[in-house]
Protein backbone atom coordinates (compact mmCIF):
# COMPACT_ATOMS: atom_id res chain seq x y z
CA UNK A 1 0.00 0.00 0.00
CA UNK A 2 2.81 2.32 0.95
CA UNK A 3 4.64 1.33 -2.22
CA UNK A 4 1.67 2.35 -4.38
CA UNK A 5 1.42 5.74 -2.59
CA UNK A 6 5.12 6.36 -3.24
CA UNK A 7 4.75 5.57 -6.95
CA UNK A 8 1.76 7.92 -7.15
CA UNK A 9 3.77 10.74 -5.54
CA UNK A 10 6.72 10.21 -7.90
CA UNK A 11 4.35 10.22 -10.86
CA UNK A 12 2.80 13.45 -9.68
CA UNK A 13 6.20 15.20 -9.48
CA UNK A 14 7.19 13.96 -12.94
CA UNK A 15 3.92 15.23 -14.43
CA UNK A 16 4.41 18.69 -12.81
CA UNK A 17 8.02 18.85 -14.05
CA UNK A 18 6.92 17.85 -17.56
CA UNK A 19 4.27 20.56 -17.58
CA UNK A 20 6.78 23.20 -16.41
CA UNK A 21 9.32 22.06 -18.98
CA UNK A 22 6.72 22.27 -21.74
CA UNK A 23 5.78 25.79 -20.61
CA UNK A 24 9.43 26.97 -20.67
CA UNK A 25 9.95 25.37 -24.08
CA UNK A 26 6.94 27.22 -25.42
CA UNK A 27 8.24 30.52 -24.00
CA UNK A 28 11.69 29.91 -25.50
CA UNK A 29 10.12 29.04 -28.83
CA UNK A 30 8.01 32.22 -28.76
CA UNK A 31 11.07 34.32 -27.97
CA UNK A 32 13.03 32.66 -30.76
CA UNK A 33 10.23 33.40 -33.21
CA UNK A 34 10.13 37.04 -32.05
CA UNK A 35 13.89 37.29 -32.43
CA UNK A 36 13.71 35.88 -35.95
CA UNK A 37 10.99 38.38 -36.78
CA UNK A 38 13.07 41.26 -35.44
CA UNK A 39 16.06 40.07 -37.37
CA UNK A 40 14.01 39.90 -40.53
CA UNK A 41 12.66 43.41 -39.96
CA UNK A 42 16.17 44.67 -39.32
CA UNK A 43 17.37 43.18 -42.60
CA UNK A 44 14.40 44.73 -44.40
CA UNK A 45 15.16 48.14 -42.79
CA UNK A 46 18.80 47.83 -43.77
CA UNK A 47 17.84 47.09 -47.36
CA UNK A 48 15.38 49.99 -47.35
CA UNK A 49 18.02 52.31 -45.88
CA UNK A 50 20.48 51.26 -48.56
CA UNK A 51 17.88 51.96 -51.23
CA UNK A 52 17.16 55.40 -49.74
CA UNK A 53 20.88 56.23 -49.51
CA UNK A 54 21.41 55.18 -53.12
CA UNK A 55 18.45 57.31 -54.15
CA UNK A 56 19.83 60.33 -52.30
CA UNK A 57 23.25 59.82 -53.90
CA UNK A 58 21.63 59.81 -57.33
CA UNK A 59 19.80 63.07 -56.53
CA UNK A 60 23.02 64.70 -55.32
CA UNK A 61 24.85 63.65 -58.48
CA UNK A 62 21.98 64.97 -60.60
CA UNK A 63 22.00 68.36 -58.79
CA UNK A 64 25.78 68.56 -59.11
CA UNK A 65 25.56 67.96 -62.84
CA UNK A 66 22.86 70.65 -63.15
CA UNK A 67 25.02 73.08 -61.19
CA UNK A 68 28.13 72.43 -63.29
CA UNK A 69 26.32 72.63 -66.62
CA UNK A 70 24.74 76.06 -67.27
CA UNK A 71 21.33 75.88 -68.87
CA UNK A 72 19.86 78.27 -71.41
CA UNK A 73 18.60 80.41 -68.53
CA UNK A 74 21.97 80.47 -66.78
CA UNK A 75 24.88 82.04 -68.61
CA UNK A 76 28.52 81.09 -68.23
CA UNK A 77 29.05 84.39 -66.38
CA UNK A 78 26.46 83.44 -63.77
CA UNK A 79 28.15 80.06 -63.33
CA UNK A 80 31.52 81.74 -62.83
CA UNK A 81 30.03 84.07 -60.22
CA UNK A 82 28.51 81.15 -58.33
CA UNK A 83 31.84 79.32 -58.39
CA UNK A 84 33.61 82.38 -57.00
CA UNK A 85 31.05 82.74 -54.20
CA UNK A 86 31.33 79.07 -53.25
CA UNK A 87 35.14 79.25 -53.36
CA UNK A 88 35.14 82.31 -51.10
CA UNK A 89 32.81 80.60 -48.65
CA UNK A 90 35.03 77.51 -48.56
CA UNK A 91 38.10 79.63 -47.87
CA UNK A 92 36.41 81.61 -45.09
CA UNK A 93 37.42 80.48 -41.57
CA UNK A 94 34.72 78.64 -39.66
CA UNK A 95 34.53 81.32 -36.95
CA UNK A 96 33.56 83.89 -39.58
CA UNK A 97 30.81 81.87 -41.25
CA UNK A 98 28.35 81.73 -38.39
CA UNK A 99 25.44 82.66 -40.57
CA UNK A 100 25.82 80.23 -43.48
CA UNK A 101 22.47 78.73 -44.46
CA UNK A 102 22.07 76.03 -47.13
CA UNK A 103 18.89 76.27 -49.18
CA UNK A 104 18.12 73.34 -51.55
CA UNK A 105 15.97 74.86 -54.29
CA UNK A 106 16.62 72.81 -57.38
CA UNK A 107 20.26 73.90 -57.29
CA UNK A 108 22.67 73.89 -54.40
CA UNK A 109 22.97 77.56 -53.27
CA UNK A 110 24.85 79.02 -50.35
CA UNK A 111 23.77 82.35 -48.86
CA UNK A 112 25.81 84.15 -46.22
CA UNK A 113 24.03 86.33 -43.67
CA UNK A 114 25.69 88.09 -40.74
CA UNK A 115 23.51 88.75 -37.70
CA UNK A 116 24.75 90.85 -34.79
CA UNK A 117 23.66 92.97 -31.85
CA UNK A 118 25.84 95.83 -30.67
CA UNK A 119 25.18 97.69 -27.41
CA UNK A 120 26.66 101.00 -26.21
CA UNK A 121 26.11 102.50 -22.76
CA UNK A 122 27.80 105.39 -20.95
CA UNK A 123 27.92 106.74 -17.40
CA UNK A 124 29.40 110.02 -16.27
CA UNK A 125 28.92 113.55 -15.02
CA UNK A 126 29.40 117.16 -16.07
CA UNK A 127 29.93 120.54 -14.43
CA UNK A 128 27.13 121.87 -16.64
CA UNK A 129 23.57 122.09 -15.37
CA UNK A 130 21.44 119.03 -16.02
CA UNK A 131 19.41 120.93 -18.62
CA UNK A 132 22.61 122.09 -20.37
CA UNK A 133 24.15 118.64 -20.80
CA UNK A 134 21.69 117.89 -23.61
CA UNK A 135 22.74 121.06 -25.46
CA UNK A 136 26.46 120.41 -25.12
CA UNK A 137 25.91 116.84 -26.36
CA UNK A 138 23.29 117.33 -29.06
CA UNK A 139 23.95 114.12 -30.97
CA UNK A 140 21.22 111.51 -30.99
CA UNK A 141 23.58 108.93 -29.46
CA UNK A 142 25.51 111.30 -27.17
CA UNK A 143 25.31 111.19 -23.35
CA UNK A 144 22.07 112.95 -22.38
CA UNK A 145 22.30 113.36 -18.61
CA UNK A 146 24.41 112.86 -15.54
CA UNK A 147 24.44 109.21 -14.61
CA UNK A 148 23.65 106.45 -17.09
CA UNK A 149 22.66 106.78 -20.74
CA UNK A 150 21.89 103.88 -23.06
CA UNK A 151 23.32 105.27 -26.29
CA UNK A 152 22.55 102.62 -28.85
CA UNK A 153 21.44 99.02 -29.31
CA UNK A 154 21.80 98.07 -32.94
CA UNK A 155 20.61 94.89 -34.62
CA UNK A 156 22.40 94.39 -37.94
CA UNK A 157 21.41 91.98 -40.71
CA UNK A 158 23.80 91.83 -43.64
CA UNK A 159 24.44 89.35 -46.41
CA UNK A 160 24.24 88.26 -50.02
CA UNK A 161 20.77 88.17 -51.57
CA UNK A 162 21.96 86.36 -54.69
CA UNK A 163 24.83 86.76 -57.18
CA UNK A 164 23.44 90.18 -58.14
CA UNK A 165 22.65 91.96 -54.84
CA UNK A 166 23.82 92.33 -51.26
CA UNK A 167 21.58 93.88 -48.60
CA UNK A 168 21.82 95.35 -45.12
CA UNK A 169 19.37 96.39 -42.41
CA UNK A 170 20.14 98.27 -39.17
CA UNK A 171 17.41 98.30 -36.53
CA UNK A 172 18.10 100.53 -33.52
CA UNK A 173 16.63 100.17 -30.03
CA UNK A 174 17.18 103.03 -27.57
CA UNK A 175 16.07 103.93 -24.07
CA UNK A 176 15.09 107.56 -23.54
CA UNK A 177 15.65 109.54 -20.33
CA UNK A 178 12.37 108.17 -18.96
CA UNK A 179 13.32 104.55 -19.65
CA UNK A 180 10.91 104.15 -22.58
CA UNK A 181 12.06 102.06 -25.55
CA UNK A 182 12.47 103.75 -28.93
CA UNK A 183 12.47 101.55 -32.04
CA UNK A 184 13.92 102.90 -35.29
CA UNK A 185 14.63 101.43 -38.71
CA UNK A 186 17.87 103.31 -39.24
CA UNK A 187 19.04 101.78 -42.51
CA UNK A 188 17.79 99.20 -44.98
CA UNK A 189 19.26 99.10 -48.47
CA UNK A 190 20.45 96.86 -51.29
CA UNK A 191 23.53 97.17 -53.52
CA UNK A 192 24.37 95.58 -56.84
CA UNK A 193 27.43 93.36 -57.18
CA UNK A 194 27.75 92.61 -60.89
CA UNK A 195 27.20 95.80 -62.89
CA UNK A 196 29.79 96.39 -65.64
CA UNK A 197 32.33 99.23 -65.99
CA UNK A 198 32.95 99.58 -62.25
CA UNK A 199 29.40 100.77 -61.51
CA UNK A 200 27.43 100.05 -58.32
CA UNK A 201 23.77 100.95 -57.70
CA UNK A 202 22.52 101.44 -54.13
CA UNK A 203 18.91 102.05 -53.11
CA UNK A 204 16.93 102.17 -49.89
CA UNK A 205 17.13 104.07 -46.60
CA UNK A 206 20.71 104.92 -45.62
CA UNK A 207 23.09 107.62 -44.41
CA UNK A 208 23.94 110.26 -46.99
CA UNK A 209 27.57 109.88 -48.15
CA UNK A 210 28.56 113.40 -47.08
CA UNK A 211 32.03 113.25 -45.55
CA UNK A 212 33.62 110.30 -43.85
CA UNK A 213 31.92 110.56 -40.44
CA UNK A 214 28.21 110.90 -41.34
CA UNK A 215 27.79 107.32 -42.71
CA UNK A 216 29.51 105.76 -39.66
CA UNK A 217 27.55 103.98 -36.93
CA UNK A 218 28.21 104.83 -33.24
CA UNK A 219 30.05 101.57 -32.53
CA UNK A 220 32.76 102.58 -35.03
CA UNK A 221 33.33 106.06 -33.55
CA UNK A 222 36.66 106.86 -31.90
CA UNK A 223 34.94 108.98 -29.23
CA UNK A 224 31.88 108.77 -26.99
CA UNK A 225 30.03 111.59 -28.81
CA UNK A 226 29.84 112.93 -32.34
CA UNK A 227 31.48 116.15 -33.46
CA UNK A 228 29.86 119.55 -32.86
CA UNK A 229 29.81 120.58 -36.52
CA UNK A 230 28.21 117.29 -37.61
CA UNK A 231 25.48 117.75 -35.01
CA UNK A 232 24.87 121.35 -36.03
CA UNK A 233 24.77 120.99 -39.82
CA UNK A 234 23.88 117.32 -40.45
CA UNK A 235 21.67 116.73 -37.41
CA UNK A 236 21.80 114.80 -34.17
CA UNK A 237 21.01 111.53 -35.96
CA UNK A 238 23.00 112.33 -39.09
CA UNK A 239 21.53 113.13 -42.49
CA UNK A 240 19.83 110.12 -44.05
CA UNK A 241 16.70 109.14 -45.95
CA UNK A 242 15.22 107.16 -48.80
CA UNK A 243 17.61 107.53 -51.71
CA UNK A 244 19.18 106.02 -54.80
CA UNK A 245 22.77 106.51 -55.85
CA UNK A 246 25.16 105.35 -58.53
CA UNK A 247 28.90 105.04 -57.86
CA UNK A 248 31.74 104.56 -60.30
CA UNK A 249 35.10 103.03 -59.44
CA UNK A 250 37.49 104.49 -61.99
CA UNK A 251 40.13 102.24 -63.61
CA UNK A 252 43.05 104.27 -62.19
CA UNK A 253 46.26 103.11 -60.49
CA UNK A 254 44.89 104.48 -57.22
CA UNK A 255 41.43 104.14 -55.65
CA UNK A 256 39.16 106.77 -57.25
CA UNK A 257 35.40 106.67 -56.68
CA UNK A 258 32.63 109.04 -57.81
CA UNK A 259 29.16 108.99 -56.18
CA UNK A 260 26.01 110.82 -57.20
CA UNK A 261 22.49 110.37 -55.90
CA UNK A 262 19.01 111.74 -55.18
CA UNK A 263 17.25 111.64 -51.80
CA UNK A 264 14.01 112.77 -50.18
CA UNK A 265 14.67 116.22 -48.74
CA UNK A 266 12.07 115.64 -46.00
CA UNK A 267 13.86 112.68 -44.48
CA UNK A 268 16.24 112.98 -41.52
CA UNK A 269 17.80 116.13 -42.98
CA UNK A 270 17.67 119.16 -40.61
CA UNK A 271 19.38 121.55 -43.04
CA UNK A 272 16.71 120.79 -45.66
CA UNK A 273 12.99 119.95 -45.46
CA UNK A 274 13.49 117.40 -42.72
CA UNK A 275 13.85 119.91 -39.91
CA UNK A 276 14.89 123.35 -38.84
CA UNK A 277 18.25 124.98 -39.19
CA UNK A 278 20.32 122.74 -36.94
CA UNK A 279 20.47 119.57 -34.92
CA UNK A 280 21.15 121.03 -31.47
CA UNK A 281 18.42 121.42 -28.90
CA UNK A 282 17.44 124.75 -27.36
CA UNK A 283 19.24 125.75 -24.16
CA UNK A 284 17.28 126.54 -21.06
CA UNK A 285 17.78 129.41 -18.62
CA UNK A 286 15.80 129.24 -15.38
CA UNK A 287 13.48 126.65 -16.86
CA UNK A 288 12.58 128.88 -19.85
CA UNK A 289 13.40 127.73 -23.38
CA UNK A 290 14.81 130.28 -25.81
CA UNK A 291 12.78 130.31 -29.03
CA UNK A 292 15.53 130.68 -31.65
CA UNK A 293 14.33 128.21 -34.29
CA UNK A 294 13.65 129.73 -37.69
CA UNK A 295 10.00 129.63 -38.83
CA UNK A 296 9.10 126.62 -40.93
CA UNK A 297 6.38 126.05 -43.48
CA UNK A 298 4.84 122.89 -44.88
CA UNK A 299 6.46 122.62 -48.30
CA UNK A 300 5.19 120.06 -50.77
CA UNK A 301 7.41 118.22 -53.19
CA UNK A 302 6.12 119.32 -56.58
CA UNK A 303 8.94 118.12 -58.84
CA UNK A 304 12.38 116.58 -58.82
CA UNK A 305 13.79 120.05 -58.16
CA UNK A 306 12.36 119.68 -54.64
CA UNK A 307 14.61 116.70 -53.94
CA UNK A 308 17.98 116.62 -52.21
CA UNK A 309 20.96 115.87 -54.48
CA UNK A 310 24.34 114.71 -53.21
CA UNK A 311 27.74 114.14 -54.79
CA UNK A 312 30.99 112.76 -53.42
CA UNK A 313 34.45 111.90 -54.68
CA UNK A 314 37.03 109.83 -52.83
CA UNK A 315 40.69 109.19 -53.57
CA UNK A 316 42.80 106.66 -51.67
CA UNK A 317 46.55 106.44 -52.23
CA UNK A 318 49.02 104.00 -50.71
CA UNK A 319 52.05 106.18 -50.08
CA UNK A 320 53.98 103.06 -49.05
CA UNK A 321 53.31 99.60 -47.65
CA UNK A 322 52.49 101.18 -44.28
CA UNK A 323 51.11 104.68 -45.11
CA UNK A 324 47.64 105.30 -46.62
CA UNK A 325 46.06 108.66 -47.47
CA UNK A 326 42.33 109.19 -48.20
CA UNK A 327 41.00 112.49 -49.56
CA UNK A 328 37.30 113.18 -50.07
CA UNK A 329 35.03 116.04 -51.15
CA UNK A 330 31.23 116.21 -50.75
CA UNK A 331 28.39 118.47 -51.88
CA UNK A 332 24.63 118.62 -51.18
CA UNK A 333 21.90 120.89 -52.52
CA UNK A 334 18.19 120.92 -51.81
CA UNK A 335 15.19 122.93 -50.56
CA UNK A 336 14.76 124.06 -46.96
CA UNK A 337 11.56 124.72 -45.02
CA UNK A 338 11.77 128.49 -44.43
CA UNK A 339 10.08 129.43 -47.71
CA UNK A 340 8.64 128.27 -51.00
CA UNK A 341 11.83 128.86 -52.99
CA UNK A 342 14.64 128.77 -50.42
CA UNK A 343 17.52 126.35 -50.83
CA UNK A 344 20.48 125.05 -48.87
CA UNK A 345 23.96 124.39 -50.24
CA UNK A 346 26.54 122.38 -48.29
CA UNK A 347 30.13 121.56 -49.18
CA UNK A 348 32.65 119.52 -47.22
CA UNK A 349 36.15 118.11 -47.38
CA UNK A 350 37.67 115.23 -45.44
CA UNK A 351 41.19 113.91 -45.00
CA UNK A 352 42.21 110.59 -43.45
CA UNK A 353 45.78 109.42 -42.94
CA UNK A 354 46.87 106.11 -41.38
CA UNK A 355 50.20 104.51 -40.57
CA UNK A 356 49.97 100.78 -39.86
CA UNK A 357 53.17 98.69 -39.91
CA UNK A 358 53.10 95.05 -40.95
CA UNK A 359 54.33 93.95 -37.50
CA UNK A 360 51.20 94.74 -35.51
CA UNK A 361 50.13 93.29 -32.15
CA UNK A 362 46.42 93.92 -31.35
CA UNK A 363 46.49 97.43 -32.76
CA UNK A 364 49.94 98.40 -31.60
CA UNK A 365 51.45 100.42 -33.05
CA UNK A 366 49.36 102.59 -35.40
CA UNK A 367 48.58 106.28 -35.94
CA UNK A 368 45.52 107.72 -37.71
CA UNK A 369 44.55 111.33 -38.37
CA UNK A 370 41.01 112.28 -39.42
CA UNK A 371 39.95 115.84 -40.27
CA UNK A 372 36.68 117.12 -41.74
CA UNK A 373 35.56 120.65 -42.56
CA UNK A 374 32.16 121.78 -43.86
CA UNK A 375 30.32 124.93 -44.88
CA UNK A 376 26.59 125.65 -45.20
CA UNK A 377 24.84 128.38 -47.21
CA UNK A 378 21.27 128.60 -45.86
CA UNK A 379 18.65 130.79 -47.54
CA UNK A 380 15.88 132.22 -45.32
CA UNK A 381 12.72 133.68 -46.85
CA UNK A 382 10.88 136.81 -45.71
CA UNK A 383 9.17 136.28 -42.35
CA UNK A 384 6.27 138.47 -41.30
CA UNK A 385 3.35 138.34 -38.89
CA UNK A 386 -0.02 139.71 -40.02
CA UNK A 387 -1.96 141.45 -37.22
CA UNK A 388 -5.75 141.31 -37.33
CA UNK A 389 -8.46 143.23 -35.51
CA UNK A 390 -11.11 141.47 -33.43
CA UNK A 391 -13.45 141.58 -36.38
CA UNK A 392 -10.82 139.95 -38.61
CA UNK A 393 -9.81 143.07 -40.52
CA UNK A 394 -6.17 143.83 -41.30
CA UNK A 395 -4.39 145.73 -38.50
CA UNK A 396 -0.85 145.85 -39.83
CA UNK A 397 2.39 143.90 -39.83
CA UNK A 398 3.71 143.06 -36.39
CA UNK A 399 7.08 141.51 -37.24
CA UNK A 400 9.19 141.52 -40.36
CA UNK A 401 12.40 139.61 -41.00
CA UNK A 402 13.91 140.32 -44.43
CA UNK A 403 15.10 137.60 -46.75
CA UNK A 404 18.69 136.75 -45.93
CA UNK A 405 21.43 134.20 -46.44
CA UNK A 406 23.04 132.55 -43.43
CA UNK A 407 26.51 131.07 -43.44
CA UNK A 408 27.80 128.41 -41.06
CA UNK A 409 31.09 126.57 -40.95
CA UNK A 410 33.21 124.36 -38.75
CA UNK A 411 35.57 121.43 -38.51
CA UNK A 412 36.88 118.69 -36.30
CA UNK A 413 40.31 117.07 -36.26
CA UNK A 414 41.21 113.94 -34.33
CA UNK A 415 44.27 111.76 -33.86
CA UNK A 416 44.20 108.13 -32.65
CA UNK A 417 47.36 106.35 -31.53
CA UNK A 418 47.88 102.72 -30.61
CA UNK A 419 50.02 103.22 -27.50
CA UNK A 420 50.20 99.54 -26.45
CA UNK A 421 48.55 96.22 -27.37
CA UNK A 422 44.77 96.68 -26.89
CA UNK A 423 45.18 100.38 -25.90
CA UNK A 424 44.24 103.40 -28.09
CA UNK A 425 44.56 107.06 -27.10
CA UNK A 426 42.62 109.76 -28.95
CA UNK A 427 42.66 113.56 -29.08
CA UNK A 428 39.97 115.64 -30.86
CA UNK A 429 39.33 119.34 -31.40
CA UNK A 430 35.89 120.68 -32.44
CA UNK A 431 35.04 124.13 -33.76
CA UNK A 432 31.79 125.61 -35.11
CA UNK A 433 30.80 129.21 -35.90
CA UNK A 434 28.60 131.36 -38.15
CA UNK A 435 28.01 134.91 -39.34
CA UNK A 436 25.26 135.36 -36.73
CA UNK A 437 25.38 138.29 -34.30
CA UNK A 438 22.33 137.09 -32.39
CA UNK A 439 23.40 136.25 -28.84
CA UNK A 440 20.20 134.25 -28.29
CA UNK A 441 20.74 131.96 -31.29
CA UNK A 442 22.33 128.91 -29.70
CA UNK A 443 22.21 127.02 -33.01
CA UNK A 444 24.71 129.42 -34.51
CA UNK A 445 26.88 130.44 -31.56
CA UNK A 446 30.61 129.86 -31.60
CA UNK A 447 31.41 126.48 -30.08
CA UNK A 448 34.75 124.89 -29.21
CA UNK A 449 35.47 121.56 -27.59
CA UNK A 450 38.56 119.57 -26.73
CA UNK A 451 38.26 115.82 -26.05
CA UNK A 452 40.72 113.27 -24.73
CA UNK A 453 39.82 109.55 -24.91
CA UNK A 454 41.52 106.36 -23.74
CA UNK A 455 40.09 103.07 -25.02
CA UNK A 456 40.89 99.51 -23.98
CA UNK A 457 39.79 96.74 -26.36
CA UNK A 458 39.33 93.51 -24.40
CA UNK A 459 38.84 91.84 -27.78
CA UNK A 460 37.47 93.10 -31.08
CA UNK A 461 33.99 92.44 -29.63
CA UNK A 462 34.14 94.50 -26.42
CA UNK A 463 35.75 97.70 -25.25
CA UNK A 464 35.89 100.21 -22.40
CA UNK A 465 36.42 103.93 -23.09
CA UNK A 466 37.17 106.84 -20.75
CA UNK A 467 36.71 110.36 -22.17
CA UNK A 468 37.14 113.91 -20.90
CA UNK A 469 35.50 116.93 -22.61
CA UNK A 470 36.26 120.62 -22.15
CA UNK A 471 33.45 122.67 -23.74
CA UNK A 472 33.65 126.39 -24.42
CA UNK A 473 30.37 128.07 -25.40
CA UNK A 474 28.18 131.08 -24.65
CA UNK A 475 25.06 129.81 -22.94
CA UNK A 476 24.57 132.98 -20.88
CA UNK A 477 23.04 136.27 -21.94
CA UNK A 478 26.39 138.05 -21.88
CA UNK A 479 27.84 137.76 -25.41
CA UNK A 480 31.33 138.61 -24.13
CA UNK A 481 31.39 135.82 -21.59
CA UNK A 482 32.11 132.20 -22.54
CA UNK A 483 31.50 129.40 -20.11
CA UNK A 484 33.81 126.39 -19.73
CA UNK A 485 32.22 123.07 -18.84
CA UNK A 486 34.01 119.86 -17.84
CA UNK A 487 32.56 116.40 -18.51
CA UNK A 488 33.83 112.88 -17.86
CA UNK A 489 32.27 109.79 -19.46
CA UNK A 490 32.92 106.06 -19.18
CA UNK A 491 31.56 103.97 -22.07
CA UNK A 492 31.18 100.20 -22.42
CA UNK A 493 30.41 98.26 -25.59
CA UNK A 494 29.75 94.61 -26.30
CA UNK A 495 29.00 92.86 -29.55
CA UNK A 496 27.09 89.62 -30.19
CA UNK A 497 27.23 87.87 -33.52
CA UNK A 498 29.23 88.03 -36.71
CA UNK A 499 29.32 91.76 -37.31
CA UNK A 500 32.55 93.02 -38.85
CA UNK A 501 35.12 93.23 -36.07
CA UNK A 502 36.42 96.57 -34.85
CA UNK A 503 39.84 97.72 -35.95
CA UNK A 504 42.30 97.88 -33.11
Amino acid sequence: MRFLALLALIGYFFSVFAQENTRYEKQIEALQKEMELLKKKSEENEIRSRIEVDHLKQQIEKISQQKNEPTSKESATDKALMEEIEKALQETPKSETTGIVSVPAGKATLRLIDISLDSLSVVGSSSARESTVRQLHGGGHDPKKRGFTNQNNELTLKGAVDPYFTAQANIVFQLDSEGETILELEEIFAETTSLPWGLTLKTGQYFTPFGRFNPQHPHSWSFVDQSVINTRLLGGDGTRGLATQISWLAPTPWYFELIGGIQNANGIAPSFLGGGEGGEEEPEEGGVTFETELPRIERDVRSFSEMLYFFRTLHSVDLSDTFTLNMGASYMIGPNATGEHTRTHMVGGDLYFKWLPEANDHGFPFVSWHTEAMYRHFEVDDVQEILLEDDGSFAGIGFVSPKRKLQDWGLFSQVDVGIAPHWVAGLRYDYADSDSQDKFDFHRQERQRGSLALTYFFTEFSKLRLQYNLDCSNLDLDPDHNRYEHSVWLQFEFLLGSHGAHNF
